[in-house]
């Protein structure tokens, strides 16, 4: 397991860029040049003594000194931006909570579906394993704004509207 003093040892962390920087050479990591690689949506990796860490997770340990008790939300979604200020200790609960809409959606609104069996838009939300029907509205929008005051009522800083 890697200790807090290892990875201080082979990386410094810049809280205000949310970079982590190589501190020794070795094959083909150079000192001073940007550690780990993107992995598609799922962020930055950094292989340190040949085990694989998610950045932000290596970044909430090295500033902390523990590792996070179960996620690290990124407050912005990017899964590549491991500024300081932009990450949070979640639980799995509060990082779904955290996520944008489908793009499979057709009301182009988190928590709105359209219903075909009632003609209309069905609100719902869901917090701590159960779906909460919020009601069926002939407005797309007014549906939008009731999921959306549901939403800050529940997931509180967790929200995310898009």
């Amino acid at each position: 397991m890697l200790t807090h003093e290892r990875l201080r040892e082979l990386l410094v962390y810049d809280p205000e860029s949310g970079v982590f920087t190589w501190l020794q050479s070795k094959g083909t990591r150079v000192v001073g040049k940007p550690a780990g690689y993107i992995c598609g949506e799922k962020g930055i990796y950094i292989m340190v003594d040949k085990k694989g860490y998610r950045a932000h997770r290596l970044a909430w340990f090295y500033m902390t000194g523990a590792w996070p008790a179960d996620q690290v939300d990124h407050i912005d979604r990017n899964p590549n931006n491991n500024v300081w200020a932009n990450l949070r200790e979640a639980t799995a609960a509060q990082n779904s909570q955290n996520t944008s809409r489908s793009y499979r959606s057709v009301s182009g609104v988190k928590g709105v579906i359209w219903d075909k069996h009632e003609g209309m838009w069905r609100a719902s939300i869901t917090c701590n394993k159960v779906v909460h029907i919020l009601g069926y509205f002939h407005n797309v929008q007014v549906a939008a704004e009731q999921v959306a005051a549901a939403r800050e009522r529940l997931h509180g800083e967790f929200a995310c509207h898009l």
